[in-house]
């Protein structure tokens, strides 16, 4: 079984959206209770209003970015996805296609496949190229099989 997603998954699945909300979380609250007329040149209904909104947006980005990614580890038949709470199990022909995009400082991955699983039928993760292309090279009958594009 090979891991195709990185370890930075773990660290953006669970760490930072926890000490954002935590951290940011305690200075909204910390602005709230503020009894200062103004505070960074603003005054204390507007700057409370700013923050609120800006934890907001963030939970809500963060929502519908971040914890929508899953990890993800192909065997020579078999698929397993993982949201670090549920794990589920695939054949490996249950999968359509694999796109792989390059960003700047990561790769994100699209996995989908034929019919809806449980989290859906497009998965995002953050793609390990380097282990991607060591299972696609160790494993020619499966590599077949993945239509990857973008690698």
């Amino acid at each position: 079984m090979e891991r195709i997603s990185s370890n930075s998954t773990l660290f953006f699945k669970i760490f930072f959206p926890s000490f954002w909300t935590v951290f940011f979380g305690a200075f909204t609250i910390a602005i709230l209770f503020n009894p200062i007329p103004m505070f960074m040149g603003w005054p204390q209904l507007t700057t409370r209003i700013i923050f609120v909104l800006l934890y907001l947006i963030g939970v809500v980005v963060i929502y519908f970015t971040i914890f929508q990614l899953k990890r993800v580890e192909l065997s020579s038949s078999q698929l397993y996805l993982t949201n670090y709470v549920k794990h589920f199990q695939y054949s490996i022909e249950d999968i359509e296609s694999i796109q792989v995009n390059n960003y700047f400082l990561f790769s994100l991955g699209t996995l989908r496949l034929k019919s809806k699983g449980a989290f859906g039928r497009e998965i995002r993760f953050i793609v390990d190229r380097y282990r991607l292309k060591n299972f696609l090279e160790s494993n020619p009958s499966s590599a077949t099989l993945l239509q990857v594009e973008g690698l």
